[in-house]
């Protein structure tokens, strides 16, 4: 169902039907190891940035943290009511965000294993999550053909991008700041499209694109053109004061303190391990932004936002 490289390069890991998540040699392809604890099918794997621990989410509604450098299991996160489709670890390794078939997406607190809050995505199912490389922006694509942008310090939306008539399977968002595709999303509609980002403040496309091609703002209801890269804005929500993170937004649900064995971290009883206490953030990335004068590639004008491309597969 899903297989990752570890961000040194030195591993590969799949998870599969027969609930296990297998750890390869990636230069020789050899075997070496195997971590157990899945009650269903892993579908969904993510690794943080410094390769020392891997979260899983599963068809047994339950995400799990794995320290891969001892192949332990950590502890389980209890709290989904559906099965887990996908996962994802912040880029300074503080938080774990998880969706699923329950039409939620969850925020964990990776050192606690704690349920910190929940965005109610209304767009259906969660078929996949990725947060951009700074971690500002957090981008989940739904069976209902939506992909939505979330300012994730303060659980705002702050767009929805309309566009594919299938649900959404995968998203990817683009290391590159002077990129003026930032986004790209696939589904089963047989497309692929290209988006820009918005702000975090979601005041309009982030990266290199001239005010003149800046979308209007649109109703998240108003139907989209067939083919067209239509993006409804939607405004930023206020953060409310007197909680911190991403706990800040009405939009996020926040979730009681619970007793033991209630919804939160399940530690693991078998090994007894651990995982390591901190993580060792990412460097963000520092390119420079494409020059406002840059000529065109091939043709059309220069720095103009893509429009949306659709591949027949």
């Amino acid at each position: 169902y899903c297989v990752c490289f570890t961000p040194d390069g030195e591993h590969i890991l799949s998870g599969s039907a027969d609930s296990t998540i297998k750890v390869w040699r990636a230069l020789t392809g050899e075997l070496e190891g195997t971590m157990e604890g899945h009650e269903g099918d892993v579908l969904s794997l993510a690794v943080a940035a410094d390769s020392s621990i891997c979260v899983s989410g599963s068809s047994d509604r339950k995400v799990k943290m794995w320290d891969l450098k001892g192949r332990a299991h950590g502890c389980t996160l209890v709290g989904h009511t559906d099965e887990v489709r996908c996962v994802d670890i912040s880029p300074d390794g503080l938080n774990i965000v998880s969706g699923g078939n329950d039409q939620t997406i969850k925020l964990w607190h990776r050192r606690t294993g704690q349920l910190k809050g929940e965005l109610n995505a209304e767009q259906g199912d969660v078929c996949c999550l990725d947060f951009t490389h700074d971690g500002l922006l957090l981008v989940s694509g739904g069976s209902d053909g939506t992909v939505k942008i979330w300012n994730f310090s303060r659980g705002a939306l702050l767009a929805t991008y309309l566009g594919h008539t299938d649900q959404v399977t995968a998203v990817a968002t683009c290391p590159f700041n002077y990129s003026l595709v930032r986004l790209v999303s696939c589904s089963w509609d047989e497309t692929i499209k290209f988006w820009s980002l918005p702000a975090p403040d979601g005041t309009g496309p982030s990266m290199g694109t001239p005010p003149a091609e800046k979308a209007k703002p649109r109703s998240s209801a108003e139907p989209s053109a067939a083919g067209g890269n239509t993006v409804a804005s939607e405004k930023e929500t206020p953060a409310t004061a007197g909680t911190e993170g991403a706990l800040a937004n009405p939009n996020l649900q926040p979730q009681p303190a619970k007793p033991a064995g209630g919804v939160g971290a399940v530690p693991d009883g078998k090994d007894g391990k651990g995982l390591p206490s901190t993580l060792r953030p990412s460097a963000p990335s520092s390119l420079p932004p494409l020059p406002p004068n840059s000529a065109p590639s091939s043709g059309g004008a220069p720095n103009s936002v893509p429009a949306v491309a659709a591949q027949q597969h």
